[in-house]
């Protein structure tokens, strides 16, 4: 995708993991204190095509609970 950076990354922030290697629940519970902090109400995810990377939709999917259960969304 020539256009990366463009299209996602304009006046973004980028967080990197690995669902398969690195700890979900870390990554949960430090997205969700970014976010919190930052008022920031929702979020997208992009991954390579290879299915241990749907793992992220989950860890996203969750972390948005959190994050509305703190902020009353």
């Amino acid at each position: 995708m020539d256009d990366f950076h463009n299209r996602f990354l304009r006046d973004s922030s980028l967080v990197i993991n690995c669902p398969k290697l690195d700890d979900a629940r870390f990554y949960i519970e430090k997205l969700a204190d970014i976010l919190w902090v930052n008022k920031i109400k929702g979020l997208t995810v992009e991954y390579v095509v290879n299915s241990c990377y749907h793992g992220l939709n989950r860890i996203a999917g969750e972390l948005m609970v959190k994050v509305g259960q703190n902020n009353g969304v």
